[in-house]
């Protein structure tokens, strides 16, 4: 079989291989729509800094990633963080496994979804998940 050409709407790539799922999956990837909420992120970002203040008073692990969150936080107030970020650059996901900052509810709820939103938003598949779980 020959290789097959598929056109991706974005950024003009081209992809070729010569199975269609492959191609279906990565052309699924690069046409996902990454947009950002930016008055939504800012709320959660004011959310997520509350509770860091409120639990900085009771742990050192709060503090210090507040510290680490401390830069994008300043951004996401400031509506200059506009492009989605990778997971990995958001900071301070370990602390709450490995660091037993997990044991503050209020606190994991507000870091997850200011990561969701600051990844771009919820994903269809994390959509069809929370209606699920309902």
């Amino acid at each position: 079989m020959d290789n097959i050409r598929y056109p991706a709407a974005r950024r003009g790539v081209v992809l070729y291989s010569k199975s269609p799922r492959l191609v279906i999956r990565q052309t699924y990837r690069l046409n996902r729509e990454l947009t950002m909420n930016i008055p939504r992120l800012k709320e959660l970002a004011i959310a997520l800094e509350y509770q860091l203040l409120i639990h900085s008073k009771i742990d050192p692990e709060a503090v210090a990633l507040h510290a680490d969150l401390k830069p994008l936080l300043i951004q996401a107030k400031a509506g200059t963080l506009t492009n989605p970020l990778e997971v990995r650059d958001v900071p301070g996901r370990y602390r709450f496994t490995e660091r037993n900052l997990q044991q503050y509810r209020d606190l994991e709820n507000a870091f997850a979804d200011f990561s969701i939103e600051a990844r771009g938003g919820e994903t269809p598949a994390l959509k069809w998940l929370r209606e699920q779980m309902k």
